[in-house]
């Protein structure tokens, strides 16, 4: 009835989104000017039906007083704003900015006294039941500038929350404020104007009905010049979306192999390669160290876990350092630290100068794998990133055949400390690791650094060779520099934490620590009882490189299905086959090929397992606190390792434990924590991409599962149904170019607009 009305440009919407009136009106410039060109795209309103009272039959567990904007409002505004991205002003080359419309309150809106909200509140804020992440979406979107409600009243301010102003309308229905009489009737004024120096601006105001004359609360919402800078304006200045177009032409290049990413591979590989000859050296000379030093058994032990400690104390010291000055200086970093660990302990005469060493170097060594892990996820495209990781760790049993190699055919001829010393030459490799890869452009564009997050994308670009997602619709042109005013986001990533979220960190950290003691438990010490009295895996050189080569092949399949299946359910995979293949070998009998086909086995399986956790780790924390999030989840499960790596030799020597006792321990803990834990209530963050706000506790909303051929045709949109362009009408004014929306004269029907 009310599109049907005379000058009503209200669309119903689509019948498979929740709600009616869901639609979106595209206004479009009616002559050239200082906006761009004409019949150009300037100014986009998005109109969403955030209901009214809970619907308590259709949700009887959520208690809540009104309703919410669901999901498939959320999926549709974003399948209508990824059209948004291939329009841009033509004089300014950014984002066509928009507003939104809806009645009740996110919970967002609640008012804050720190300076980001400018107006009054006059009563609590009566928000929606369910808080689904709308915010977060407007924020990865960088589209809508500014959103409207009514619902409360006698609010009637706005509150700049991740770059989005959230304003209350307030005030305009003639029963005034509760029927209050000393609450004039008002209303809510936006003004988006382009002025002679090509100043694109939106400002609001409060304007009374009784006296027009009578305006409060006027604000520059948002501005974009000229000059290309693009931000926010209000009580503070902020960055909106600082570098999200970053974000954006990096998740758009096509999902391929190309030379650069080979050569990022190859390079932070070397170094993760490094790494794990290491910890394998470190493992396979222990008797020669203690025959050298003299160390008894309570020494060796110490010596057992001490990488393992220091990879606790080092994950969240370099996390922390990589979110403060970079992921590729800390990986140089942690590098340098590792190696010069690894010479102390070759120049070491005594046992604890031998064990604080092996700390030294495992504090280096904990570093190493959050800052290479997080480098090369934020270099890849979105649809690449779990197996670009996936190839990372393949390095992992690279390196393991490389110190088996060094471990059994150099030590015993050249002697420990001789092995040692050749392995820190490796120190010179930090140079070319320095020059041959870039930093991260996402952490650069996190912290204000744009221009040479630009320079990095860039680059990139043009080694890849631009292909990208969008080029089926529109090639995407160059993205705008952003230019950083008066606060910067670096400031509001320090208040953003891990532990803002602490029930999903605990349960990611929970992860870690199982798969961790059953890695241990069921990769090392179950071999290691089985040659007991059976085959022993680690007596020759040539089985133990084959068990490294098989991390390698079980890397290698997860990247070939980790963007198809989703990290939870390939997760579940493996730790399934693993639980059942290690229970299986325990009670076959130990004969040579029984043993390497299980052992092998179970070694590609927890590959492809780590393989999983190392994906989905990093896209479940913003840029500003990513490389942490990893850190601390991988310093936890150091702990843990080092607690199964004590814990093992005394369930089967002190409690008597058998083999398969011992085995079926480690894989119903394994199972219980992916299966109670993980699959019911851990998240997915495969589907809403990475977290492009810099500000923004969270990106990405992370409770679904897609594959890249999913989200490829969200991107495709050939069609939008009932929202079509509608051309409004402008005035010009001789002292200055403005665009102010008038009535379409006369117009039929909304249908007939359309046809238009």
């Amino acid at each position: 009835m009310v599109s049907e009305k005379t000058h009503s440009y209200t669309v119903t919407g689509p019948e498979t989104v929740d709600g009616v009136g869901n639609y979106m009106l595209n206004v479009t410039a009616p002559i050239a000017g200082a906006w761009g060109d004409e019949g150009d795209s300037v100014f986009r309103m998005y109109f969403l039906d955030s209901g009214a009272e809970a619907q308590t039959e259709k949700y009887p567990y959520v208690f809540s007083e009104y309703d919410w904007i669901k999901p498939s409002q959320i999926d549709y505004y974003r399948k209508l704003s990824e059209t948004g991205r291939l329009e841009k002003h033509s004089s300014t080359g950014s984002v066509l900015p928009a507003v939104m419309f809806f009645h009740i309150p996110l919970v967002e809106f609640a008012y804050s006294e720190d300076g980001r909200c400018n107006g009054e509140k006059n009563e609590r804020v009566h928000d929606q039941g369910m808080n689904l992440r709308l915010l977060s979406t407007l924020t990865e979107m960088n589209e809508v500038k500014a959103a409207f409600v009514g619902h409360d009243h006698l609010n009637e301010y706005c509150c700049l929350v991740n770059g989005v102003q959230l304003c209350y309308g307030g005030g305009t229905g003639f029963g005034r404020a509760y029927g209050s009489p000393d609450f004039p009737r008002r209303a809510r004024v936006i003004e988006w104007t382009v002025d002679g120096n090509e100043n694109h601006n939106i400002r609001s105001w409060k304007r009374h009905y009784d006296d027009i004359n009578v305006i409060h609360s006027e604000e520059t919402l948002f501005t974009v010049s000229s000059s290309d800078s693009l931000h926010f304006e209000g009580r503070i200045q902020l960055i909106s979306m600082e570098g999200a177009d970053i974000h954006q032409r990096l998740d758009a290049l096509d999902n391929r192999l190309s030379w650069f990413y080979i050569r990022l591979l190859l390079l932070t590989g070397a170094s993760w390669a490094v790494h794990a000859a290491e910890l394998v050296l470190f493992t396979f000379t222990r008797r020669l160290v203690a025959h050298n030093v003299g160390m008894g058994t309570h020494a060796l032990e110490a010596l057992g876990v001490g990488a393992f400690l220091g990879s606790a104390m080092g994950g969240p010291l370099f996390g922390y350092f990589a979110d403060i000055r970079g992921r590729r200086s800390a990986l140089l970093f942690a590098m340098t630290l590792s190696l010069a660990g690894l010479a102390l302990s070759a120049a070491a005469t005594k046992d604890y100068h031998i064990i604080v060493a092996r700390v030294i170097a495992g504090v280096g060594l904990g570093g190493e794998l959050p800052a290479a892990t997080v480098l090369v996820q934020e270099l890849a495209p979105r649809g690449m990133r779990g197996r670009m990781v996936a190839l990372l760790e393949a390095f992992t049993g690279i390196g393991g055949v490389l110190g088996v190699m060094l471990a059994f055919g150099l030590a015993p001829r050249l002697g420990w400390r001789t092995t040692y010393l050749a392995i820190c030459s490796c120190v010179l490799y930090t140079g070319v690791l320095r020059f041959g890869i870039p930093e991260s452009p996402r952490w650069l564009a996190s912290i204000g650094r744009v221009e040479e997050a630009l320079a990095v994308v860039e680059k990139l670009e043009s080694e890849h060779g631009k292909r990208s997602l969008y080029d089926s619709v529109k090639t995407q042109e160059p993205v705008t520099p952003v230019t950083q005013v008066a606060s910067s986001s670096f400031a509001l990533n320090a208040r953003s934490s891990v532990f803002n979220k602490p029930v999903h960190t605990l349960m990611l950290w929970t992860l870690w620590t199982v798969l961790a003691m059953s890695s241990y438990a069921l990769g090392v010490y179950v071999p290691t009882l089985i040659s007991l009295s059976g085959f022993n895996m680690y007596e020759s050189w040539s089985t133990v490189a084959l068990l490294h080569a098989a991390k390698v092949l079980g890397c290698i399949l997860a990247a070939s299905t980790l963007e198809k299946r989703g990290r939870k359910e390939l997760l579940a995979c493996f730790v399934t086959m693993v639980c059942a293949v290690s229970v299986m070998l325990s009670y076959l009998p130990w004969y040579r090929f029984v043993v390497i086909a299980g052992t092998c086995t179970v070694s590609v399986l927890l590959a492809g397992s780590w393989s999983c956790v190392l994906a989905n780790t990093p896209e479940t924390y913003t840029t500003g606190i990513r490389a942490r999030g990893v850190a601390y989840a991988f310093g936890f499960s150091r702990l843990g390792a080092s607690g199964g790596a004590l814990l093992c030799p005394r369930m089967f020597d002190k409690w008597l434990l058998s083999v398969q006792v011992i085995t079926w321990v480690f894989a119903g803990l394994l199972t219980i924590s992916v299966f109670g834990i993980i699959v019911p209530y851990g998240s997915d963050p495969v589907i809403r991409g990475y977290e492009f706000g810099a500000s923004s506790v969270r990106d990405s909303d992370t409770d679904l599962e897609s594959s890249v051929e999913g989200k490829e045709g969200h991107l495709l949109v050939n069609n939008l149904g009932e929202h079509k362009t509608i051309p409004l009408h402008y005035k010009v004014e001789e002292d200055m170019e403005f665009l102010q929306v008038e009535r379409e004269p006369e117009p039929q029907s909304v249908k007939d607009l359309h046809e238009q």
